[in-house]
């Protein structure tokens, strides 16, 4: 049902294949948001896959983001909560 990255570059993984869910149910709709998003260890390595000989998106740990068109959003997204 959902595509796969079988030979994914450097043996890193899809984003979407990290996921756990309760419910089953919810897995198509983090497929549609995730799609075959790889994670990177760093930047380095995801500039090497996100440019190679195919296009991939391309997150790292720290959350930055390479998208298939090229473009490194600017916005690092990260949460703070004090409780």
């Amino acid at each position: 049902m959902y595509l796969c990255v079988p030979c994914s570059p450097e043996g890193v993984p899809r984003l979407f294949d990290l996921v756990r869910v309760k419910d089953e149910c919810f897995r198509p709709v983090f497929y549609f948001a995730l799609r075959d998003t790889l994670v990177a260890d760093n930047l380095e390595q995801a500039t090497r896959i996100a440019y190679g000989k195919t296009r991939h998106r391309v997150v790292t740990l720290t959350g930055q983001l390479i998208e298939t068109s090229g473009r490194r959003p600017s916005l690092v997204y990260q949460t703070c909560c004090n409780y």
